[in-house]
């Protein structure tokens, strides 16, 4: 009983393994993306005043889509 549940854990795992290496090349221009607008986001932060802090707070803690 115990050595197919180690079968099924490390079957489960090899199948996230495998969606995980495939997905990754699809959320690459995502990422680049949203790296871009969260450097110009703090680069304007930082020129208009604001500390570090500030805008990594907002950042963390507002999620609104068309604000950003």
């Amino acid at each position: 009983m115990h050595t197919e549940t180690c079968i099924q854990s490390e079957k489960k795992s090899d199948v996230i393994k495998k969606a995980f290496v495939t997905a990754f090349p699809y959320t690459i221009p995502i990422f680049a993306g949203f790296w871009f607008l969260g450097l110009t986001y703090g680069i304007y932060m930082n020129v208009s005043g604001f500390s570090f802090w500030y805008p990594m707070l907002m950042s963390i803690t507002i999620f609104a889509g068309s604000v950003e």
